[in-house]
């Protein structure tokens, strides 16, 4: 079991913080923090995390991610001032549209990621599919001493396909790692493309922290990419197999052991058989009914939601929820679960949807819609 319970809809549930130690770029003083405060239509954010690194000279465009203390995920590219105020470099930050490439670009880089990056030469492309993987962490040797804090599902998008998403954030002392596995049920281009947009989204120069590990003596996946080829800078693993793209990452900067972690993932990975895209289909949880007991709701009103699926491997099945309005209500004594939707005041059609994932990662998910009107 994965130990979760939440899935955020917008794809990466746990977002932690990098120091520049894992991107090679200029230190900044470590006790400096970000402080970013967004007006929404809704509420004040205040956000408040460490700074990872600026590339000199101090001032700039800075992109990258922060840590929301259990807020909504943000990504943000922001003008920076950085001020000197009791030894430490405090930036204030006003939220900007992404300039994320902008970043990237005061370094000489080639016209595009898929070109930095060589994509068209990656090996692996239109070969077998895996199953899914079972990973659980406790069973890992490299992760021996570490516990799940952090164990999230979600659907993210790669092109017009949905592919889903593990996010686990582990700790031992102060190591902290993040280790997310995407799977996808149609190709092994999609993982492809989802590492590529990995890539894409790091906030240092992509010459920087993309090296090709499996061409450099790291035999992980049929390609991966690393920050570093030096153990004591290692902080980012990244590696494709077939249609499964992992990411294995020290939140708390370079750490030992995680070329170790990617490596025993890797292996589970590898024992999986290969299958056709039939083959693979015939395995994936079927849901057999998701719908509401009465489509027609008024306020404050309530209605049970029928739910039915299986798995054809006879694999234990998770179950993940979702609206835009109303509550959702979870009865977990059950299998599958009890739902029942409550309307709020709020009128208006409430887009409901269940995600199914079994103990490989394979799944499904279905929608269902509620009126809710006086």
């Amino acid at each position: 079991m994965f130990g979760g319970t939440v899935y955020d809809a917008c794809g990466r549930p746990e977002v932690g913080t990098r120091t520049e130690r894992a991107y090679g770029l200029h230190p900044i003083d470590e006790r400096a923090g970000i402080l970013l405060e967004r007006m929404t239509a809704e509420k004040n954010f205040i956000f408040k995390a460490p700074l990872e690194a600026v590339r000199g000279p101090y001032s700039g465009t800075v992109s990258g991610e922060i840590d929301s203390f259990g807020g909504p995920m943000m990504r943000f590219s922001a003008r920076a001032t950085l001020l000197a105020l009791g030894g430490a470099a405090i930036a204030a930050l006003a939220a900007g549209p992404d300039t994320s490439a902008t970043a990237r670009s005061q370094e000489k880089e080639p016209k595009n990621v898929k070109e930095a990056l060589q994509f068209s030469s990656w090996p692996g492309k239109n070969g077998p599919l895996k199953p899914g993987v079972k990973v659980v962490p406790s069973a890992l040797p490299p992760l021996s001493g570490f516990t799940v804090t952090k164990d999230t599902l979600s659907l993210t998008q790669v092109g017009t396909s949905p592919v889903l998403l593990r996010s686990a954030k582990l700790a031992n002392g102060d190591d902290v790692v993040r280790i997310e596995i995407r799977v996808s049920q149609k190709n092994t281009d999609e993982a492809h493309e989802a590492l590529l947009a990995e890539m894409d989204m790091t906030q240092a120069p992509i010459s920087r922290v993309a090296i090709r590990g499996d061409q450099n003596g790291i035999p992980v996946g049929d390609l991966n990419f690393v920050n570093s080829l030096e153990p004591s800078r290692l902080g980012t693993v990244r590696f494709v197999r077939n249609n499964l793209c992992v990411s294995v990452e020290g939140l708390n900067g370079p750490m030992a052991g995680l070329i170790n972690m990617a490596k025993a993932i890797d292996a589970l990975i590898l024992q999986e058989p290969d299958l056709s895209r039939k083959e693979l289909e015939a395995q994936i949880p079927v849901v057999h009914q998701f719908a509401p007991q009465v489509n027609t709701l008024a306020p404050l009103s309530s209605t049970p939601v029928m739910l039915e699926a299986s798995d054809p491997r006879g694999r234990s099945l998770q179950y993940r929820f979702g609206g835009n309005i109303g509550q959702i209500l979870v009865d977990k004594s059950k299998s599958p679960p009890g739902v029942t939707f409550r309307a709020t005041t709020q009128a208006g059609l409430a887009e409901l949807s269940v995600l199914v994932v079994d103990e490989n990662l394979l799944f499904s998910s279905s929608p269902t819609e509620i009126t809710v009107k006086n």
